[in-house]
């Protein structure tokens, strides 16, 4: 099985505000704090600028991150995050109606996300595409979509990417290195491959649609 495919558990990677910084880079669009998770009244805190208080470790896989900035780089719109919507602690996801005890928010490999100018509908079947896979849902005012092994789907996207360029693309690399503190500079050598990545799927997710229109 591919490295890529139907991404288990326990494979996101383990962030600190207080360390890498509310800036630091995932991707070209998306930035660290995005991803926290507001305060559970438990864990370790964090006080952003505004004043806001979350908890301090974020954990995000790199997939979610290149899935989320694919949309982005396709639709050429900001995606926003809704505020809880991506690493939720045990804590906090319990707070959450409706959210499944087992859900993939705790392992940083879902999000509830949003376009402005881009319906619901629109987003989720982009992700269902390209995704070829479970995983996406439809609620009020935003669209959850995750990476892990839902819907009993048998091809992830982590999968038709490994199938698309089983040499990998230079540059980019979804199992990325264990975060450094050095800050910003160290994530910049990955993002270029975000980028391009997210092109050449979304071209290939076009091409699907205009050829089977």
């Amino acid at each position: 099985m591919s490295a890529y495919a139907n991404v288990p558990r326990g494979t996101a990677r383990r962030y600190r505000l207080s360390e890498h910084g509310p800036g630091f880079q995932l991707s070209h669009n998306f930035v660290l704090v995005e991803f926290a998770c507001p305060w559970d009244g438990v864990s370790p805190s964090f006080t952003l600028p505004d004043g806001r208080v979350v908890c301090d470790v974020v954990i995000v896989h790199p997939t979610l991150v290149f899935l989320l900035q694919a949309a982005r780089d396709f639709f050429g719109l900001a995606l926003h995050i809704s505020e809880g919507g991506g690493y939720r602690t045990d804590t906090y996801n319990d707070l959450v109606d409706g959210s499944a005890d087992d859900s993939y928010h705790e392992e940083g490999m879902a999000a509830d996300v949003s376009m402005p100018g881009v319906s619901r509908q629109e987003l989720a079947s982009f992700f269902r595409d390209v995704m070829e896979s479970g995983g996406t849902g439809l609620y009020p005012g935003h669209v959850h979509v995750s990476i892990g092994m839902e819907g009993g789907a048998d091809r992830s996207f982590g999968e038709r990417f490994a199938n698309a360029f089983p040499g990998g693309i230079p540059g980019f690399s979804p199992a990325l290195p264990p975060p450094s503190s050095t800050g910003i500079d160290a994530a910049r050598p990955h993002v270029a491959g975000l980028s391009l990545v997210g092109v050449l799927l979304v071209g290939g997710w076009l091409w699907q649609r205009l050829t089977h229109a």
